[in-house]
């Protein structure tokens, strides 16, 4: 990951020198074994069309009716009645959670129990002390009914929920994420807003086994782009589209460079997964670099960010999961 992180900023330095000086260039810092040069006429990937919007305040009422209906209909025995304080707290690798507490005056959210699954399983609706909806009603597919806190909005997370539509609130009564399940059409998508603003949908289609990934913070007119393909057993295809944001080291931070990335040419990234198994042996990446005059390089290389494509699966294999839940 260091050295891609090198060869993307070397990369952005060069765009005022020719191509076959820029290729050079990163023979000489890469190694000529690990780089070559791409074909003049390599097509650039096809860029998906985004048909893609976040939902409307009524549409938003809608899938909240909904999930209300969804989870009554998984309630056989009702409560209401049962509630349980939380406080906030560092766990022992410093990771924020949330702990039982029977001091209201100190606590940060409650939840309210209403009621349990033919399963057993808890059903539940939490809020802020203040009375202000935390999330909307889900199943924790558990029969505890404490269980999965934490201040963790991962995707992989709320594989131990059940829902039609997951929405979790700010504090101010702002919605941060909107999870929808659409079992029907084997379809979840995933609305993420930050200060009220939004800012990222993740598109499941699991008729296609594909993910589309849109960001919207640095460009919300011409949000960046990421599509990845998966198999049975392993992503197989991913593209960005899009800019690279360089960085600039400042109080030993890396922080986003503005007038770089104003100075910089559009790219599109393409990464290639081959004999990639679970237990990380036999992995093999491609990653192409495309500018705008379609000649970059394209790396080759062994282990090539295998712990990002873990994640990503394991999120896809999760999410999978949920919409083949009844």
């Amino acid at each position: 990951m260091k050295n891609t992180f090198i060869l993307i900023i070397m990369l952005l330095t060069l765009t005022a020198c020719s191509s076959e000086d820029r290729v050079n260039f990163v023979l000489k810092i890469m190694g000529k074994g690990n780089v070559k040069y791409l074909p003049p006429d390599t097509p650039l990937p096809e860029k998906p069309k985004i048909t893609l919007n976040f939902l409307t305040n009524e549409e938003i009422a809608d899938k909240v009716a909904e999930n209300n209906q969804y989870i009554e209909n998984k309630i056989i025995q009702k409560d209401s009645s049962t509630i349980y304080y939380f406080i906030k707290e560092k766990d022992k690798n410093n990771k924020t959670i949330y702990s039982l507490t029977n001091d209201k005056q100190t606590a940060q959210f409650y939840r309210v129990v209403l009621g349990k699954t033919a399963e057993n399983y808890c059903v539940v609706q939490d809020f802020y002390i203040n009375d202000k909806k935390k999330t909307e009603k889900h199943i924790i597919l558990d029969t505890d009914c404490t269980k999965h806190l934490s201040t963790n909005s991962n995707v992989s997370s709320r594989k131990n929920k059940n829902f039609s539509t997951f929405i979790v609130y700010e504090p101010q009564d702002k919605i941060s994420v909107i999870d929808n399940l659409d079992r029907k059409n084997k379809i979840r998508n995933m609305y993420f807003y930050k200060d009220g603003k939004e800012d990222i949908i993740i598109h499941y289609d699991f008729n296609s086994n594909q993910q589309l990934v849109l960001f919207f913070d640095m460009n919300r007119e011409n949000p960046d782009i990421y599509i990845r393909k998966f198999n049975d057993k392993q992503i197989i295809y991913e593209a960005q589209f899009g800019d690279f944001y360089p960085t600039i080291k400042k109080n030993g931070d890396y922080v986003f460079d503005e007038d770089a990335y104003k100075k910089q040419k559009s790219i599109t990234k393409v990464r290639e997964w081959k004999d990639i198994n679970n237990n990380g042996k036999s992995t093999y990446t491609k990653w192409y670099m495309y500018k705008d005059d379609n000649k970059m390089t394209v790396l080759q290389r062994k282990n090539e960010e295998f712990n990002d494509f873990k994640y990503k699966y394991k999120n896809f294999i999760n999410s999978k999961k949920m919409i083949d839940r009844p």
